[in-house]
């Protein structure tokens, strides 16, 4: 969970419940064969609807990695999110998160650049950096038409 959630020392169940299904948060979850495969989420919302922005955060577990009816769910979610008004959706993951890094630039995101010292590590008690990516309505929508 700490390539999910970088930074955070223990995700619990209230956490997850406090975090990402908060009314604040925009959480949708996917589905595969009846079984959730895996959830997306927004954060840190700004602007108003159709000039909003908000940073994303996606999740599909490893059962379901390599699969192509994630790129679909992921397609879904976000083509959901722009319809509700958002103009730009951005995402923050660890540098060294190159299966996420490789799905999002697959999917269309374009990368703005490395974070220097971003995430703090449990696991090494050092700050990590960060790739920062983003994905426009217009770009998405040139990308999927």
């Amino acid at each position: 969970l700490e390539r999910t959630f970088p930074g955070f020392r223990e995700v619990t169940y209230s956490l997850f419940c406090k975090d990402l299904l908060s009314p604040g948060s925009c959480s949708v979850l996917g589905r595969i064969d009846g079984k959730i495969a895996g959830f997306g989420w927004l954060f840190e919302h700004n602007g108003i609807a159709p000039e909003a922005s908000a940073t994303l955060g996606f999740v599909f577990f490893r059962e379901y990695h390599g699969r192509p009816e994630i790129m679909e769910l992921a397609k879904r979610t976000v083509a959901w999110w722009f319809s509700r008004g958002y103009r730009i959706l951005y995402g923050i993951m660890l540098k060294d998160n190159r299966a996420a890094i490789s799905f999002a630039k697959r999917f269309g995101f374009k990368e703005v650049g490395e974070l220097p010292a971003y995430f703090y590590s449990h696991k090494t008690d050092k700050l990590v950096p960060a790739i920062m990516i983003y994905i426009s309505r217009e770009g998405f929508a040139g990308e999927w038409s």
